[in-house]
C-alpha cells in the first residue's frame, strides 16, 4: 500500500503527509492484524498481514466485504454482535477468541476492538488489532491434556496398588473362615448339635464367603503383573477365532456385527489373554444400542510418524495394528469416560460386574499397547486399541 492507495490522487497538505505515511508504514509492516470497519461491519481498510490471512494479494480487495465472506457463519455472527455492542456503548473489548474459517479450520487470536470516531467524535464504525496465538493456545491445550493423562496414569497405578493391598488383607480374613466353616458344618451334621436352620445359615455364610473369595481373586488378577507369552500372531486370525463366541450376542435382526479386517502387520500377542478383549468390548457396544444398530470390528495398519495425543495417554510414534470396535449407540458421557476403566465401575447396575473394561485396560497394557476412545452422544462410540506391530 502506498500513499495514493489510501487517499487517492488529490493533493495532500504537507502537515498530513507525515502521519499518513506513519499509518501506512504500520499497516504494511506490522505482523499484527489491523482492520477498520464501517457502521455495517464492512471492511474499509486493513493491514497487509490481515490481507494475507484472508488470502488476498492486496488489502484493497477486502473493501466492502464482511467477516461472512471469510469466516464460518457462527464466528461471523459473533463478531458482528461484538461490533454492534462496541458501537452502541462506545466500549473497547479485549478477549481471546477462536476463529472458525469457512473451510472449517480453526485459529486463535488475542483481539482488541474499539470504536472508530469521525472528526466530530461520532462513532462511525470499529477498528481492531488481533494477534495470532494459535500455537501457544494449542501448546497450552496439549499441556492440559498431558497433565490429565499423567493424572490418569498415576490414578490407575495407585488403584492397582490399593487393589493389591485390599486383596491381600481380604484373603487373610477369608482364609480361616473358609477353612473352619465347612468343618463346623460337618461337625454339626454328624453330632446333630445344631438345628437344621442354623446349619443352613452356615451354608449360606460359606456360599457368601466363596463369592468374596472369587472377588478377591479378581482383585488379585487385576493388580498383579501377568506373565504374557508373547509371540508374533495375525490379529485377523485371532478375531476370526473369537467371532463364533460373539455372534450369539446379536440375537435380533435389528442389530448386526460386521468385520472389516484390513491389517497386514503382525502383533506380539498372548492369544489366551487377547481373546478376553473382544467379548468385553463387543458386549458393551451391543448394550449401548437400544434399538437398531451396528457394531463393527476393524483392523488397520498405522505407521505413526509423530506422537498421537489420545484421550488417556500419548501414543508414541511407531508402527501399530489398530483394533477398533465401533457402535452406533448412545455415546458415552464425559463423567463415565473418566471412570469406565476403573475396577468395579459399572453403569449397568446389578447386571454389570465392573471388571470388563478394567480387564481390557490391563490386557492392552500387558501387550505394551494403548487405548483411545472417541464418542459422540447420540451417534456412537469407537474404542481404538493400538498394538505395537511387526511388519511382515
Amino acid at each position: 500500500m502506498d500513499l495514493e492507495d489510501l487517499v487517492g490522487r488529490s493533493e495532500i497538505p504537507e502537515e498530513f503527509r507525515k502521519p499518513i505515511e506513519l499509518l501506512i508504514n504500520l499497516l504494511n509492516n506490522s505482523p499484527d492484524h489491523i482492520y477498520f470497519k464501517d457502521k455495517d461491519s464492512r471492511f474499509i481498510a486493513m493491514s497487509k498481514a490481515q490481507a494475507e490471512r484472508f488470502g488476498l494479494k492486496n488489502p484493497s480487495e477486502a473493501a466492502g466485504k464482511t467477516d461472512f465472506d471469510y469466516f464460518s457463519k457462527e464466528h461471523a455472527e459473533q463478531a458482528f454482535r461484538d461490533e454492534k455492542d462496541i458501537m452502541d456503548t462506545g466500549r473497547t473489548i479485549t478477549k481471546e477468541e477462536k476463529e472458525t474459517w469457512a473451510d472449517g479450520s480453526e485459529t486463535w487470536v488475542s483481539t482488541t476492538k474499539s470504536p472508530l470516531y469521525d472528526k466530530n467524535g461520532k462513532i462511525i464504525g470499529t477498528f481492531g488489532i488481533s494477534r495470532d496465538i494459535t500455537k501457544p493456545k494449542k501448546d497450552e491445550e496439549e499441556k492440559a491434556v498431558l497433565q490429565e493423562q499423567l493424572y490418569h496414569a498415576q490414578k490407575m497405578e495407585s488403584i492397582g496398588h490399593l487393589v493389591a493391598k485390599i486383596s491381600h488383607d481380604l484373603n487373610n480374613h477369608l482364609t480361616p473362615l473358609l477353612a473352619y466353616i465347612p468343618l463346623a458344618i460337618d461337625e454339626a451334621e454328624s453330632t446333630r448339635t445344631l438345628s437344621s436352620s442354623l446349619i443352613e445359615g452356615l451354608r449360606g455364610c460359606n456360599l457368601a464367603l466363596e463369592k468374596a473369595r472369587n472377588l478377591s481373586q479378581k482383585l488379585t488378577d487385576y493388580s498383579k503383573k501377568e506373565v504374557y507369552l508373547l509371540m508374533p500372531l495375525d490379529i485377523n486370525l485371532l478375531i476370526k477365532s473369537s467371532y463364533p463366541e460373539l455372534v450369539p450376542l446379536f440375537d435380533s435382526k435389528d442389530h448386526s456385527l460386521e468385520l472389516e479386517l484390513k491389517s497386514t502387520y503382525l502383533i506380539n500377542a498372548d492369544s489366551s489373554q487377547f481373546n478376553r478383549i473382544l467379548p468385553n468390548l463387543v458386549s458393551n457396544s451391543r448394550d449401548a444400542m437400544s434399538e437398531k444398530g451396528k457394531v463393527t470390528i476393524s483392523t488397520n495398519d498405522l505407521d505413526a510418524t509423530a506422537t498421537i495425543i489420545g484421550r488417556y495417554e500419548q501414543i508414541r510414534r511407531g508402527s501399530y495394528v489398530v483394533l477398533s470396535v465401533s457402535d452406533t449407540g448412545t455415546g458415552i458421557k464425559d463423567d463415565v469416560l473418566d471412570q469406565m476403566f476403573l475396577p468395579l465401575f459399572t453403569t449397568k447396575g446389578s447386571k454389570g460386574t465392573g471388571w470388563g473394561l478394567a480387564n481390557v485396560w490391563s490386557i492392552v497394557k500387558g501387550h505394551r499397547g494403548y487405548i483411545d476412545v472417541l464418542t459422540e452422544l447420540g451417534k456412537g462410540t469407537t474404542f481404538s486399541l493400538y498394538f505395537p506391530a511387526k511388519k511382515n
